[in-house]
């Protein structure tokens, strides 16, 4: 039982840090999700501290030999349970392959959460605003909103500046989203990583486009 609560509070630790890591801005959003923590906690071998700390009890002490003895069978215990069990720990866990995170199937699923999210936002103008606060026009967001609607084309208009502003709007919106997708282990470090670039490359790209007109 207390073998148990302390994998428990581990798990909720690591959680605990993750979370706060993320909200206070020093980590990036791919931090390891709850599952990952799981697996770093069972494989903890707490038992060997307790062994070392067994050893530093002074000679004087008439107990030390037991001391010493409970702390070995705990180390063996835990070490034991823990390791043995702990590939069936990470089957229940459906912890995904490093190998199979580029699976289109799965960035398809990440496109399609974001993209979603997008035309949320377009459809109603939520957190979308121009560079200067000004609202877009409602015609450019109800266009802006078929093209998130489908996968995106490189169909410009007259308007294209303030596409482009839009778009770099929403690209926050999604950026957002991924943030809070990627804390609830529904989808592999490296899809999440790999969407993020993408996300990065667009900004990067849509930024310098507006440099140029301003420089124009």
């Amino acid at each position: 039982m207390d073998l148990l609560l302390v994998i428990l509070v581990g798990v909720v630790a690591v959680a605990v840090v993750t979370t706060l890591a993320q909200r206070l801005g020093v980590a990036g959003p791919l931090l390891l999700v709850w599952k990952h923590g799981t697996v770093i906690v069972w494989a903890g071998m707490r038992g060997v501290v307790a062994l070392a700390a067994a050893q530093t009890i002074p000679r004087t002490v008439e107990s030390r030999p037991e001391l010493i003895y409970i702390a070995f069978v705990v180390a063996l215990v835990s070490l034991m349970l823990q390791g043995f069990t702990l590939p069936w720990v990470v089957r229940k866990l459906r912890l995904s392959d490093p190998a199979e995170a580029s699976d289109s199937d799965e960035r398809e699923r990440l496109d399609d959460e974001l993209r979603t999210a997008a035309a949320s936002a377009v459809a109603t103008g939520t957190h979308l605003a121009r560079r200067g606060g000004k609202p877009f026009d409602p015609e450019l967001l109800q266009r802006m909103g078929l093209r998130y609607a489908e996968p995106p084309s490189e169909d410009w208009s007259a308007h294209a500046r303030e596409l482009l502003e839009l778009q770099l709007a929403v690209i926050e919106v999604m950026r957002t989203r991924l943030i809070e997708v990627s804390t609830g282990g529904t989808f592999s470090t490296a899809a999440l990583r790999h969407r993020m670039a993408e996300l990065d490359a667009d900004q990067l790209s849509l930024e310098l486009r507006l440099r140029d007109d301003d420089g124009a």
